[in-house]
């Protein structure tokens, strides 16, 4: 009977170490080069991008690890670990995303869309420069965040998207959990009405690990 019993108990041992093993290589992150990471980060089907149509506009909304943001600012692929650690530090307490906006079929600025009179152009220009700032918001977890950096990339006719760079400060630490980001844009100008565009926690979660030098 004793036998029969540590049979069973080694058993389930092994089965135990088996599901352990599985979970740890199933929470384990990949860990790509800073070109694949870079690659990775753009690709669409990754989830770190969403869109939105309203109409004939397009919202898409681009969410930009820091690790990310900082390869594309030193646009150094051979990076070592202490100058990326030193470099995050700087830049760190803010989350960043783009936004680009775009009317389907429309192959000229945005600025231009729909336009009933001249003043219109110039008054979209002074919105998206200086008021549009005020129209974002970001829900993170259970915090809403305003956009405390913001810079509008006017296009001029060259592409058929106009982009914004955005920046919201990092939530309350205390709050463990990633959570889902979802920006709030209340537009006032070209009449989307309330946006809101959501990247989910499970593919922020999923971003892989960059590779350093060590």
């Amino acid at each position: 009977m004793q036998n029969m019993e540590g049979r069973v108990n080694r058993f389930f041992l092994r089965i135990s170490i088996s599901m352990l093993a599985l979970l740890i290589l199933g929470c384990a992150k990949t860990i790509l080069s800073p070109a694949e990471y870079v690659k990775w980060v753009e690709e669409e089907g990754n989830g770190l991008t969403e869109e939105k149509k309203i109409g004939d506009l397009v919202f898409e909304l681009q969410y930009r690890p820091l690790d990310y943001v900082v390869m594309m600012d030193t646009k150094n692929m051979n990076i070592s670990k202490d100058s990326l650690e030193q470099r995050k530090q700087q830049m760190s307490g803010l989350q960043h995303f783009v936004l680009r906006m775009r009317v389907e079929g429309f192959n000229d600025d945005v600025l231009k869309y729909n336009l009933t009179n001249p003043a219109d152009y110039e008054s979209r220009v002074k919105y998206f420069s200086f008021q549009m700032q005020n129209d974002l918001k970001l829900i993170d977890g259970k915090d809403t965040l305003y956009c405390g950096v913001y810079s509008y990339e006017r296009a001029f006719g060259i592409t058929p998207y106009t982009t914004f760079v955005l920046g919201f400060p990092v939530k309350e630490k205390n709050q463990a959990s990633v959570g889902d980001k979802t920006l709030l844009f209340d537009d006032k100008i070209l009449g989307a009405g309330p946006l809101r565009i959501t990247i989910s926690e499970k593919n922020i979660e999923n971003i892989p690990q960059l590779k350093t030098v060590n």
